[in-house]
């Protein structure tokens, strides 16, 4: 059964868009010292331009780019005939997909119980069961706890079992 959690999704919504703005801080970055190399021909600019995605591609943001072509002066005294050269650029631009990041708002605020009750039970039944747990597993906790059950060495199955037991009827008990 999937269940879908309004209080799960602002938590993690909150998670997923700090995630974003760091990923889109760190490839804006990448954009910036890509754009400032430059190419001396064409064909290098092109190839720039294919692996950019490839390396900081991301699910998130579409990364979109083309090939700027700048004449470039030469350095020192200019010459008669050529003292120009064509230098190439890239000039990137990255989007947010919302579709990606609404469908990953999705899934992150989904969560999947998986149960062995027959199916006389509802599943409004099932993640009421699933919601009660929580109060047993904080009475429960310091069973798990290795400060508590460290000090006990026993290697015996039946004895390991005899003692969960005298533990459950204390808490039961107390």
């Amino acid at each position: 059964m999937v269940v879908y959690s309004s209080k799960l999704d602002g938590r993690k919504a909150k998670s997923l868009e700090k995630e974003l703005a760091n990923r889109e801080k760190t490839l804006e970055k990448a954009i910036r010292q890509t754009e400032k190399q430059s190419f001396a021909c064409k064909p290098d600019a092109i190839n720039a331009l294919k692996m950019f995605p490839k390396q900081h591609g991301d699910e998130y943001f579409h990364l979109t780019g083309q090939v700027i072509a700048q004449e470039k002066r030469k350095p020192g005294r200019p010459g008669g005939n050529n003292s120009s050269e064509t230098m190439y650029r890239l000039k990137l631009k990255c989007s947010l997909d919302e579709g990606a990041v609404q469908q990953a708002r999705e899934r992150l605020s989904c969560f999947v119980l998986i149960t062995n009750l027959k199916e006389e039970h509802t599943p409004a039944d099932i993640l009421r069961e699933y919601k009660a747990q929580s109060s047993v597993e904080t009475s429960f906790k310091f069973l798990k706890d290795p400060l508590f059950v460290g000090p006990i060495y026993l290697k015996n199955t039946g004895r390991i079992e005899a003692l969960a037991y005298v533990l459950l009827i204390a808490l039961l008990w107390s």
